[in-house]
């Protein structure tokens, strides 16, 4: 998690929620620092975004290692306990595939959101292991299907899937990228 302070993005600054991150590192048994945001970007490209619809909304960053699946859901049941009934929304940021030919990492990277969007951690898990799936936030990404799962957002919705090599036309060597929505089945859109 980052250190209680604040961020700044392009458009002004945005607020680290102090209680919550001291709160969440505690249930999670993790360390409150900035430095693992020193060569990590994956905050600080959302923020910008964030802070132009929301303004200086508070948050709470974290860098996540990668975990199996009984931490993850350990992880993911202590933050569920302490986040259940707040309005909040959770950003996981991650580039999926890197370095593979379009069709490669299309194929690769439609598989591991099949189980992403099921909120299956272990096929999940399985699949990134089996096929090499370069995923940098797998992690974070296992963790989040842990939390989404026991805060019961199984409404899932795909929302572009797109690698580096349909904008920049280079077909041999892309990075794949995907957005999606989790919310509450009941929840209104």
């Amino acid at each position: 998690s980052s250190e209680p302070g604040s961020w700044e993005p392009p458009f002004g600054p945005m607020p680290v929620h102090r209680e919550l991150t001291l709160t969440l590192a505690e249930a999670c048994g993790a360390e409150v620092s900035d430095t693992p945001f020193l060569h990590e970007h994956s905050v600080e490209v959302q923020l910008p975004f964030l802070h132009y619809l929301y303004g200086e909304i508070p948050f709470v960053a974290a860098v996540v290692q990668p975990l199996s699946q009984r931490e993850a859901e350990a992880a993911g049941q202590a933050l569920a306990q302490i986040l259940a009934r707040k309005p909040l929304a959770i950003l996981c940021s991650t580039d999926f595939t890197h370095y593979e030919p379009h069709e490669v990492a299309k194929e690769k990277d439609l598989l591991a959101l099949r189980h992403v969007l099921d909120l299956d951690l272990p096929g999940f898990l399985s699949v990134v292991k089996a096929r090499r799936i370069s995923i940098c936030g797998v992690g974070a990404l296992a963790l989040f299907i842990a939390l989404a799962k026991a805060l019961d957002l199984r409404a899932s919705e795909l929302l572009s899937y797109r690698t580096s090599g349909e904008v920049a036309g280079m077909m041999d060597q892309v990075v794949g990228y995907a957005s999606a929505i989790f919310r509450e089945v009941n929840a209104v859109a």
